[in-house]
């Protein structure tokens, strides 16, 4: 056999184990990280409901340190907000469906447990859902992190 036939028969092996994979996943993704933070409520509240306090803390921004952020658009806007308890945001990435963010901040003793959430649907395309699956592990990491960057901006 050439070594053309091999790869073909290789690359469609691996797509159609992909397609299984995802034929089986679940259409839903949702994840939460959760961190308690030495703040009161209102303290976190401002820095998650204002997006130009957002930016200065979010896991993005250190992967890209020259990223210029603008307030405009659509590609995340805030839904719901709950004053120290909660914010909901869309989150838009494309022409796909949008994915829901969430915010809860319950006050605790000393501290406010924040919990950060992310909902999204994947559709029915089974390579959609290897791709959501793989960037929900991406996507807690940047999550935790996240919530470290916030503590450390809110105790210095």
């Amino acid at each position: 056999m050439s070594f053309f036939l091999i790869f073909f028969l290789g690359m469609l092996t691996f797509g159609g184990i992909l397609a299984i994979i995802g034929l089986f996943s679940p259409k839903q993704i949702h994840l939460a990280v959760e961190r308690e933070i030495c703040a009161e409520a209102d303290q976190i509240f401002v820095q998650i409901a204002d997006f130009e306090n957002f930016v200065t803390w979010n896991p993005w921004s250190l992967k890209d340190p020259n990223m210029r952020n603008e307030f405009k658009g659509e590609k995340m806007e805030i839904t719901h907000l709950e004053a120290n308890e909660r914010v909901e945001m869309e989150l838009r990435f494309g022409p796909g469906r949008p994915a829901k963010t969430t915010f809860q901040l319950i006050k605790k003793e000393n501290a406010t447990q924040v919990i950060w959430t992310l909902d999204s649907n994947l559709g029915s395309n089974p390579f959609t859902r290897v791709i959501g699956r793989m960037m929900a592990k991406v996507i807690r990491k940047d999550y935790t992190l996240g919530l470290e960057r916030l503590a450390k901006k809110l105790n210095g």
